[in-house]
């Protein structure tokens, strides 16, 4: 997750030089920002998914996961 707040950052960045910037700028900037945003969604999702998996090998440990009988 860390990671991905690295590269929402340079986002914000990108997007922040493409508003300032003149139209050549703005023209090739969205390309560069679209890709950003889809690593950085990318990197959220398999980092969310690495602590579910984690979640779901401990949970058959826990106390509320075995009063609710959810199958693992």
């Amino acid at each position: 997750m860390s990671f991905a707040v690295i590269i929402e950052l340079a986002t914000l960045i990108a997007y922040t030089v493409i508003i300032l910037g003149e139209k050549r700028r703005r023209e090739f900037g969205w390309k560069v920002v679209c890709g950003l945003l889809a690593i950085g969604a990318i990197v959220q999702c398999a980092s969310m998914a690495i602590v579910v998996s984690l979640a779901f090998r401990i949970a058959p440990t826990m106390k509320l996961i075995r009063v609710l009988d959810i199958p693992l």
